[in-house]
């Protein structure tokens, strides 16, 4: 991917979490976000924001799909920054439009985000959403959510991560001392599939460090963690697209959590453009 460019759209909707029940603000996450990102390497290009029209949610990711899709085709890398967690599923719309080969997903999330969705998607449906696409298409649903916080999802959740085949990594275990254990987790992951999404939801990590989402909580795991992580994820030369989730600055503090976002994208930017 060294050849190609990062290109940064910003997906400035918050349906998904309002119509999930949760704290709205982060369709202003993608400007937040900007605000806090200095300069980036000249390979990368920001694309604008993709806004939510008249709540019409499943319309904005039909439109974030064509471009993530447009991009890809172009040999560019797709980083989306948002906006709720129903970012992932137009964000894999593109993916799978453009992409021939098996996708593994990995999530670094608090949620397994799998909830069922008979009335439309929100913000907590995008994985069930993906697997019912791949199933309609005969094709096999890769999802490893890291970050699994039991207060934070139902006994139906599991069952259905169960009927699903979806391995986790439950919080508990997101410390720096198991990272050589989920490294091993991740490379039997990583090997099964052609190429990787990686989806961040910044409420996995603690509130300490990111206030600003849409569900926070203490418990959560810490930057240098995910960090420890994203650079064994890259190492694989297998990620073709990324995006960072929830950033929320209506409950931010000092920036803290866009700072955070912005670091996050920085790395990426390395990881994928070869630099450092």
């Amino acid at each position: 991917m060294n050849n190609s460019k990062v290109a940064i759209i910003g997906y400035a909707c918050d349906e998904g979490v309002r119509r999930n029940n949760g704290r709205v603000g982060a369709k202003d996450g993608p400007n937040a976000i900007r605000k806090c990102m200095g300069k980036l390497p000249p390979q990368s290009i920001d694309k604008g924001n993709i806004t939510c029209e008249n709540r019409n949610l499943e319309k904005t990711q039909e439109e974030l799909g064509e471009m993530v899709a447009k991009e890809l085709k172009l040999g560019n890398f797709p980083l989306v920054i948002g906006g709720g967690h129903d970012i992932a599923y137009g964000h894999f719309l593109g993916i799978n439009k453009a992409i021939k080969g098996t996708v593994g997903i990995i999530n670094l999330d608090a949620h397994f985000d799998l909830r069922p969705f008979h009335n439309g998607g929100n913000s907590g449906t995008p994985f069930n959403q993906i697997s019912t696409l791949l199933k309609a298409q005969n094709k096999t649903f890769n999802y490893l959510p890291i970050g699994i916080r039991e207060s934070s999802n139902s006994a139906e959740l599991y069952q259905t991560a169960q009927k699903l085949n979806v391995h986790y990594i439950p919080m508990e275990e997101c410390t720096l001392d198991h990272i050589p254990k989920i490294k091993k987790t991740l490379q039997a992951f990583m090997d099964e599939v052609d190429y990787i999404y990686l989806t961040i939801d910044l409420d996995g990590f603690s509130s300490a460090y990111c206030p600003g989402v849409s569900a926070a909580s203490s418990m959560g795991f810490q930057p240098k963690f995910a960090l420890e992580l994203m650079h064994y994820i890259f190492k694989s030369k297998k990620v073709i697209s990324c995006d960072i989730a929830e950033m929320n600055p209506v409950y931010d503090e000092e920036e803290v959590t866009a700072l955070l976002a912005a670091d996050l994208i920085k790395t990426i930017c390395k990881c994928v453009l070869g630099i450092g």
